[in-house]
């Protein structure tokens, strides 16, 4: 919301218009989409009886599970500004 309220004074002026509920909503629901994400490669591990998806980065899992969350995140926000802008002209 800071970064919002920075962009709308000092970057956007008054040619765009920050929305900050729909901004609101989607880092909510965005922090929600998140967990889930990385619980659902967790238990795609489980069930597989795997530890860790590659030994790139010892002790954290593989690259893949720096990333689980992101592969879910990304393309729920992509659509939640598709139908929710959150700048208007």
């Amino acid at each position: 919301m800071i970064l919002a309220v920075v962009f709308q004074s000092f970057v956007f002026g008054s040619v765009w218009q920050v929305q900050y509920l729909p901004l609101v909503i989607m880092a909510l629901a965005g922090g929600v989409v998140s967990i889930i994400g990385d619980l659902s490669f967790s238990s795609i591990k489980r069930s597989c009886k795997v530890k860790d998806y590659g030994s790139v980065i010892p002790g954290h899992g593989g690259i893949l599970d720096r990333c689980d969350s992101v592969i879910f995140t990304a393309p729920f926000i992509m659509l939640f500004i598709e139908y929710f802008p959150i700048l208007i002209k």
